[in-house]
């Protein structure tokens, strides 16, 4: 090979190997770029959550300076308020120490007034959360039929027929009623600081007079039954309270005898009282 081809060999080589460098230094130079936009875009994001947020800030601020502005022209209004009362009171000789006094007792009396009625949404809300706790637990039986669950006159139960649970006129349960209370008594044990009130009703019939005087009679010994076999099946003796209400609780005229099989229930009453007292439902 002559030495003119050699030479122009090797300059051909040169010029590719500066050619795949600038390449390589014109791929690195543009991965950079890309990478600042990228930081560009995210910063310029960044900027604009921190402005919304210092928009937002500076509107609360804003509506508490106002907010504080309304608070202290209220204060001003109310001093003046008093001390003309105070005046206008001294002339007609009425002593507004003693007038104070008696606004400041009528004060107390609505601040305690208002205590209860806070105690008494807290204890509804409970009973509330108690309720819809019941109902997913004892779903089964409620599309069964077997259970009803119902808002009555502001109260929260649970309806068991008399067909489920008691021979007509009788007050001793059948044996089909112990598998029904025994799944029942596991979810109310699923609420453990509720209280729950177990009301038997009847229909207008006489009862059976060789074994009870009245129907208050039955609907008694109905309740007590149901709330022993409850205590039997693990719910607390403390969590339950027994009531008869004899034929005078009725929840269809007693006209027909499908209305009359309505009315020969046991209502589980969701008491709004927790069974440890008010501290609990105020606490929760």
């Amino acid at each position: 090979m002559s030495r003119q081809m050699l030479s122009l060999l090797l300059a051909l080589c040169g010029g590719c190997a500066a050619s795949a460098a600038h390449q390589a230094r014109l791929a690195e130079v543009q991965h950079m770029r890309r990478q600042a936009i990228a930081r560009e875009q995210a910063l310029l994001v960044r900027i604009g959550t921190l402005e919304k947020q210092l928009d937002e800030l500076t509107r609360r601020l804003r509506e508490e300076e106002q907010g504080r502005a309304r608070v202290a022209k209220q204060l001003d209004d109310t001093t003046a308020l008093l001390g003309e009362l105070r005046h206008r009171l001294a002339q007609l000789g009425q002593d507004p120490v003693e007038i104070e006094g008696a606004l400041g007792e009528s004060l107390r009396e609505a601040q305690e007034r208002l205590a209860e009625l806070r105690r008494q949404r807290l204890y509804q809300e409970a009973a509330a959360r108690a309720f819809r706790l019941l109902e997913e637990n004892l779903r089964p039986l409620i599309d069964g039929g077997q259970v009803q669950m119902m808002v009555r006159e502001g109260r929260m139960l649970l309806v068991l027929a008399e067909a489920d649970l008691f021979e007509p006129r009788r007050a001793q349960p059948r044996p089909e009623a112990r598998p029904l209370l025994a799944r029942v008594a596991q979810a109310l044990r699923g609420v453990p600081d509720r209280r729950f009130l177990i009301a038997a009703h009847t229909d207008d019939l006489p009862a059976d007079a060789s074994r009870f005087a009245s129907n208050w009679d039955l609907s008694a010994s109905r309740a007590v039954e149901v709330t022993r076999l409850l205590i039997e099946y693990g719910v607390r003796p403390q969590a339950l309270v027994a009531a008869a209400y004899a034929e005078f609780d009725p929840l269809y005229p007693n006209d027909t005898p499908e209305h009359r099989a309505r009315n020969r229930r046991v209502e589980i009453v969701i008491q709004a009282d927790p069974v440890d007292g008010p501290q609990l439902a105020a606490s929760r």
